[in-house]
C-alpha cells in the first residue's frame, strides 16, 4: 500500500493576496493556491510537516489525512471571535488542543488509528465541515465535546487514564439533532453512533430566541457604535458575530440557556456498553426468529432444494446451495448437524453424475460422509 498524505486549507475571513498565493504555491510544486484555498497530496514521501504553521500564517481552516491512521481538523480564530475559556474546558491530551498565539487561537482536533485507515481520499472533506468554525465562534461546542468524550472514554476503557482524573466539561445542547457538518465530523473522526446516542440523552433541546437587534442597537453607547463602524471599515473578521454577542450581553433574557449538569464519564461509558448490548441482543433475536422460521419450513425447503437440482442448471445449483447454507445455520444452532450432514450425503448419492453440482457443494464446505 502506497503512502497517502493530504493537506487541505481554506481561507474564510478574507481572501489571500497575490503575494500570499505566490508564497503558498512556492511551498510545493504539487499545488497552485487560489484566493480561498490550497491543497497538497503526497504519495511517495515528502510533506509539509504538521502544516500548522501554514494555517497560522495564511488560512482559517485546515484538514490533514494520512492513510497510516492520522486525521486532523484545525481552525484558526481571531482572538476576539471565540470564547477561549469555554473552549479550553474541552481540551484533552492530543485529541483536543487549544493554542493561543499573538493574534489568533488555534483549535486542533486529532484522531489516531493504530491500525491505519487503508484506502482513503481527503478531497472535499474540509468543505463538508468548515461551517463548524462559525458554529464554534457562535458558542456551539458540540464538535469539541464529541471529540473530548470520544477520546476520554476510549482512554479510560484502555486504562490509559483514571476516571478520577477526568473533569467533565459542560455538555452542549442539541446533541440529539446534529447538522450535516457534525455528521461529517463524526464520520471523519470515527466517533461511534452509540456514543452520540448516549450523550444525547443528557443534552437539552435549546432553540436560541430571536434577538431583537433594533432594541439592542439602541442600548449601545455612541462610543461602541463608532467602534463597530471603525471595525467595519477595517474589515475586521467576524464583526457580525462580535456585534451579536455584545447585543446578547445587553439583552440577557434573550441569551439565557438551560443549565444542565454534565454527565459522569463512567455513566456515559456504561450507557454506551448497555446500548451496544441491546443492539446485539436485538440482532440475535431477529436472527433467531429467522432461523425459527426456516426450521418450521425445513421439509418444504428440502423439497425445493431437490427440485432445483433436478433442473440441472448452473443457476439452479447456486440457488439450491444457498438454501443449504441457511439450513446448515439452523442445524448448527439446534445441534442437529449430524442429521443435516446425512441428508447432504444423500444428495451426493442421489445425483452421482452431476459434477458441476458436486464441485460447488465442495467449494461451500459440503462433503460426502
Amino acid at each position: 500500500m502506497s503512502e497517502y498524505q493530504f493537506y487541505d486549507y481554506m481561507a474564510i475571513d478574507r481572501p489571500l493576496t497575490a503575494d500570499e498565493r505566490k508564497a503558498v504555491s512556492s511551498l510545493s510544486s504539487r499545488t497552485e493556491a487560489s484566493a480561498y484555498g490550497a491543497s497538497f497530496v503526497y504519495h511517495y514521501g515528502g510533506s509539509l510537516g504538521s502544516g500548522e504553521d501554514v494555517l497560522l500564517r495564511y488560512f482559517d481552516a485546515f484538514l490533514y489525512l494520512a492513510n497510516w491512521g492520522t486525521a486532523r481538523l484545525l481552525f484558526r480564530f481571531p482572538k476576539n471571535a471565540v470564547d477561549i475559556e469555554l473552549l479550553q474546558t474541552y481540551a484533552y491530551d492530543e485529541a483536543v488542543v487549544v493554542k493561543q498565539h499573538k493574534d489568533y487561537v488555534i483549535l486542533e482536533m486529532n484522531y489516531y488509528a493504530e491500525e491505519g485507515f487503508g484506502w482513503v481520499d481527503g478531497e472535499g472533506l474540509l468543505s463538508h465541515m468548515v461551517n463548524l468554525r462559525k458554529d464554534i465562534m457562535n458558542g456551539d461546542m458540540r464538535a469539541p465535546y464529541l471529540m473530548w468524550v470520544s477520546a476520554t472514554s476510549f482512554d479510560i476503557e484502555c486504562e490509559v487514564i483514571s476516571p478520577d482524573d477526568i473533569t467533565e466539561p459542560p455538555i452542549p445542547p442539541n446533541l440529539n439533532s446534529l447538522s450535516p457538518e457534525l455528521h461529517a465530523f463524526m464520520e471523519f473522526m470515527l466517533i461511534e453512533e452509540e456514543l452520540l446516542a448516549t450523550v444525547a440523552k443528557y443534552s437539552p433541546v435549546y432553540e436560541q430566541p430571536k434577538l431583537d437587534i433594533e432594541q439592542g442597537l439602541q442600548l449601545l453607547s455612541q462610543e461602541e457604535k463608532e467602534g463597530f463602524l471603525l471595525k467595519l471599515a477595517q474589515n475586521v473578521p467576524n464583526l457580525s458575530g462580535m456585534l451579536l454577542q455584545r447585543l446578547r450581553e445587553l439583552l440577557p433574557d434573550d441569551a439565557e440557556q438551560p443549565t444542565v449538569q454534565s454527565p459522569n464519564i463512567m455513566d456515559i461509558i456504561q450507557g454506551v456498553d448497555n446500548l451496544k448490548l441491546e443492539q446485539q441482543q436485538e440482532i440475535e433475536a431477529k436472527h433467531n426468529a429467522y432461523l425459527d422460521d426456516l426450521a418450521e419450513r425445513e421439509e418444504e425447503i428440502w423439497q425445493t432444494i431437490h427440485g432445483l437440482i433436478s433442473l440441472k442448471k448452473t443457476n439452479a445449483y447456486e440457488d439450491a446451495i444457498e438454501q443449504l447454507i441457511e439450513l446448515r445455520k439452523v442445524a448448527t444452532r439446534d445441534d442437529t448437524l449430524a442429521e443435516f450432514q446425512t441428508r447432504v450425503a444423500e444428495i451426493f448419492q442421489r445425483y452421482p453424475t452431476l459434477r458441476g453440482l458436486h464441485s460447488r457443494l465442495g467449494y461451500k464446505g459440503f462433503k460426502k460422509l
